[in-house]
C-alpha cells in the first residue's frame, strides 16, 4: 500500500511540476532574481534562445497535462534535438518517461539535466523519485539532499526523503526530516 502511494504521490508531484512549469514558463522572465512561491521550476538559465524549442517544449507540456506521455516525449526530443543543452526539455521528458514507468530513461534525461545546470533543484527532487521507485533509496536520498541543499521550496524533498529513511529503517532521520518539515510549515510564505 505504502508503495503504491509513494507511486501515486510521484505521478501527482510530476504532473504538477508540468502544471505549473507551463504557466511559470510562459511568463514573462524576471528582471531580478526574486523568489516566487509555490514549487521553484522556472531558472532563467534552463531556457532556450531557440524559439521553435521553446514551442516544441510548451507543445509537449500540453501533451503531457492531458497524459499523453508519448506525443510529450516526441516534443520534448524535437525540442532537445533543436537545442541540445536544453536542460528543461530533460527534465520534462524525464517526467513524461517517469509517468510512463520508463525509470531508466527518466534517470538519464533528469542526470543530462544536472550536468547541463548542477543547481536544477527539480532535476534531483524527479532523479530521486525515480530511484524511490526503483528502491534504490540511498541514490534517492543523496538526490533530495542535494534538492534540499539548493532548493526554495524544499518541503516535497523533505517528505520524500523521509519516506525514503524510513524504507532503509532510518526512522530516527525520517523522524527528524518530518520535524524540520513541521517546522517549515510552520514559518509563513513572504
Amino acid at each position: 500500500m505504502k508503495t503504491l502511494l509513494m507511486g501515486f504521490t510521484v505521478i501527482i508531484f510530476s504532473l504538477a511540476v508540468l502544471v505549473y512549469g507551463c504557466n511559470a514558463q510562459s511568463a514573462e522572465k524576471p528582471k531580478t532574481e526574486e523568489k516566487s512561491p509555490g514549487l521553484s521550476i522556472f531558472h532563467p538559465d534552463k531556457g532556450t534562445t531557440n524559439a521553435e524549442a521553446e514551442k516544441l517544449r510548451n507543445r509537449g507540456i500540453e501533451f503531457a497535462v492531458k497524459l499523453e506521455n508519448d506525443r510529450a516525449i516526441a516534443e520534448f526530443t524535437k525540442a532537445i534535438k533543436l537545442d541540445p543543452k536544453y536542460a528543461d526539455a530533460y527534465s520534462r521528458r524525464g517526467a513524461a518517461y517517469s509517468n510512463n514507468k520508463d525509470n531508466d530513461s527518466a534517470i538519464a534525461d533528469f542526470t543530462k539535466a544536472i550536468e547541463l545546470d548542477p543547481k536544477f533543484d527539480l532535476a534531483y527532487m524527479n532523479r530521486g523519485a525515480s530511484y524511490v521507485v526503483k528502491k534504490e533509496y540511498k541514490l534517492a536520498i543523496a538526490d533530495f539532499t542535494k534538492a534540499i541543499e539548493i532548493g526554495d521550496n524544499i518541503e516535497m524533498a523533505y517528505i520524500m526523503r523521509a519516506d525514503a529513511y524510513e524504507k532503509i529503517g532510518r526512522k530516527d532521520l525520517a523522524d527528524a526530516d518530518n520535524k524540520k518539515l513541521r517546522e517549515l510549515m510552520a514559518k509563513p510564505k513572504q
